[in-house]
């Protein structure tokens, strides 16, 4: 029986041991013990594995354990364990490399003792372990040269960003400088209108020192600081909250109460159609009004100045035609020079009415007659005074409007419109070709369109073609004549009539002008003139200008 105990001891015990071999191998983890007082070092069978040793052709003793140490590492592991004897410490550990038997292939091990001591605290016996860890220290060398390379390209990122942050200083200061030296104030805002940057032409304009602290502010306290200076703040309000929705803001013109004239822009900016804020540009046209207005008065006092004398000029022409004898033997020879003299006359004299329609119109002197307009009469009686010239050219002019479109709206005033359009394309439109005129009505507006198949106006000019004056390239060259002041006029009339004015050229195509007004022109115009309102049907458009 007791026989019986043992051999099952003894087996549990080599169970356990191959167990715990088999547990060492897994875990890269061998375990040794060195007898101080007998000099006998063993080692578990991982700790051969470790060192690629076997244990019958190798002894195990702590000089031969040496041997296998790295000779770089050699010293400092014997240094460890005779140090922690010679201390009397009870544990030490260390990391050191190891040099395979017969493979010379290097591994990193990890050693960790415990010393036992007799009952005198004498150390009398080192138990400790040996672990593996070379996949650890090979992960930890690919961890620290990728921290090195990760280190030098953050170095080298570093190093960019600084160059691209003087050069963005360099260009930021060079546009700061610009900015500051161009003629027009600028202000910008952000998506939430705190203010970004103001220059220094708009701190003059509006007479704001250094001492002011603009950047930051939200622009309606901008607005409330500056309210005492505006003839009518509330319109100024009304602007800065249009920039504040997104809205583009242009040629918007506010008084000063110092008597300038300042033109406001405010243009949204927008990333991959994200608000980002806005940009504002404000410039003192004061001198440009000023101007204008000179240009005005002159224009109406050369004009009233010229009338009379060409009225007297055409009615002489008128007697001396009549008057010449057929008899006469260069007769048809004076005939050609009056009739040519008249036509000169009369030209000038269309050109005098629109100055005066121009000059009362920008005077704010023009009195609206409200009446009601048949349009298709209209139209046509434009297009018969036109009749002569038409079949002159070998143009023909088409026009769609119901019979029953009617509007209440200036006929004289129409009329006018029609009749400038309607003129422009018949000049500017080759022989041969054919001008349409289409109307149409919707609930509260009338819509008119005039195409024609003529010259078309230049793309790079198309935003100068209501201007004063302006003629295209393309027309100077087919026409010599002409004031460049009927389109100026139309763009006046259709703004006094409440409408609008707007056009699609291509040149060498022809153009089509669309005028849209108001069925029912209200009893008060936008210029706020004496309105008088009768009923009847509209006259045909005669030379005179615009009622005064």
């Amino acid at each position: 029986m007791v026989v019986h105990d043992i051999r099952e001891t003894e087996k549990a015990l080599r169970e356990s041991e191959r167990r715990l071999s088999r547990t060492q191998q897994i875990a890269h983890l061998g375990s040794w013990e060195l007898d101080l007082v007998g000099g006998d070092l063993t080692w578990s069978d991982e700790v051969y594995r470790i060192f690629n040793l076997k244990p019958r052709q190798f002894k195990a003793t702590y000089e031969g354990f040496l041997e296998r140490v790295h000779p770089a590492d050699r010293a400092a592991v014997d240094a460890a364990y005779s140090g922690s004897l010679r201390e009397g410490k009870d544990t030490y550990e260390i990391e050191h490399r190891i040099v395979r038997r017969g493979t010379r292939e290097i591994r990193w091990v990890r050693e960790k003792c415990h010393h036992i001591r007799n009952a005198k605290g004498k150390i009398i016996r080192s138990v400790g372990m040996v672990m593996d860890i070379t996949e650890r220290k090979i992960a930890e060398e690919k961890i620290r040269r990728l921290n090195e390379e990760l280190e030098r390209r953050v170095e080298e990122r570093m190093q960019e960003i600084e160059i691209l942050r003087n050069r963005d200083r360099t260009t930021l200061k060079r546009l700061n400088d610009m900015i500051n030296n161009v003629h027009v104030g600028m202000l910008a805002i952000d998506e939430n209108g705190m203010i970004l940057h103001v220059n220094n032409h708009y701190r003059d304009m509006f007479r704001l020192s250094g001492r002011h602290p603009i950047l930051g502010m939200h622009i309606r306290k901008l607005v409330k600081t500056l309210r005492g200076t505006f003839v009518q703040p509330e319109e100024v309000e009304r602007t800065v909250d249009n920039a504040l929705r997104h809205l583009p803001v242009r040629g918007s013109e506010v008084q000063l109460r110092d008597g300038r004239t300042i033109s406001r822009d405010y243009l949204p900016i927008f990333d991959e159609g994200v608000y980002r804020g806005s940009v504002g540009l404000f410039r003192d046209i004061t001198r440009e009004k000023r101007v204008d207005a000179a240009k005005s008065d002159f224009m109406s006092f050369a004009s009233h100045q010229l009338r009379t004398p060409l009225t007297a000029i055409r009615w002489a022409l008128g007697r001396l035609r009549r008057a010449m004898p057929l008899e006469e033997p260069h007769y048809r020879e004076l005939l050609g020079l009056v009739d040519a003299a008249h036509r000169g006359a009369k030209s000038m004299a269309e050109t005098i009415n629109t100055m005066l329609s121009i000059a009362r119109i920008e005077a704010g002197t023009v009195s609206l007659t409200v009446a009601e307009v048949r349009l298709r009469s209209l139209l046509q009686q434009v297009k018969d005074t036109l009749k002569a010239e038409c079949a002159q050219r070998k143009q023909r002019i088409l026009f769609r409007c119901p019979s029953v479109l009617k509007l209440r709206t200036d006929p004289k005033l129409l009329g006018e419109v029609a009749m400038n359009l309607l003129s422009n394309a018949v000049k500017y439109s080759p022989e041969g070709t054919t001008i349409a005129i289409e109307a149409s009505v919707s609930n509260t507006r009338v819509r008119l369109d005039i195409h024609d198949e003529g010259y078309g106006i230049p793309r790079h000019e198309q935003d100068k073609v209501f201007d004063k004056f302006y003629r295209g390239e393309n027309a100077v060259r087919a026409l010599a004549e002409g004031t460049g002041l009927g389109l100026y006029l139309v763009s006046l009339l259709v703004r006094t009539l409440q409408g609008k004015v707007m056009f699609v050229s291509r040149e060498g195509k022809g153009t089509t002008f669309t005028v849209i007004l108001p069925r029912r022109l209200p009893a008060a115009d936008v210029f706020g003139q004496a309105v008088s309102v009768h009923s009847g049907h509209a006259h045909p458009p005669g030379p005179d200008p615009v009622r005064g």
